[in-house]
């Protein structure tokens, strides 16, 4: 009987779950991009998966968008482990503060990486699951 219960849940799971997007980048925030925060409140957003491409999809997305602003808004359930650790590296290098909406496991590392790091606010209600979930390396 257990296993009967069992399979119908690893199956009704196998059917309702999704898999997230490979991390897209975004200009978020202001309508133009500026490098000075005190005069404008602008970001850019990374939604998604981190995915092994993730660290060259940004790289690709700053060398299109060189007055990009210096502020990473992260929202990502994770995703590779390796291409979290070297994103983090990346923002670490080039100077940019993170934020995060949502970030789970391998997002949380390239979340440390920001030179500014912070968890944006959240509504009362929504309080519900954690902004960032860190896991231990295996």
């Amino acid at each position: 009987m257990f296993r009967r219960r069992f399979s119908l849940v690893m199956l009704a799971l196998f059917f309702v779950y999704s898999p997230s997007q490979a991390m897209d980048f975004q200009q978020g925030g202001a309508a133009v991009a500026c490098r000075d925060p005190q005069a404008c409140r602008a970001w850019i957003t990374a939604d998604g998966e981190i995915t092994p491409d993730t660290p060259k999809a940004f790289a690709r997305y700053l060398a299109a968008n060189p007055n990009a602003p210096k502020l990473v808004r992260l929202n990502s359930p994770g995703g590779n482990l390796q291409a979290g650790l070297e994103l983090g590296l990346m923002l670490r290098k080039m100077g940019f503060s993170t934020e995060a909406v949502e970030c789970a496991s391998a997002c949380s590392y390239a979340f440390l990486g920001g030179g500014r790091t912070q968890a944006c606010e959240r509504k009362f209600e929504d309080r519900g699951s954690p902004i960032l979930s860190c896991r231990r390396l295996s």
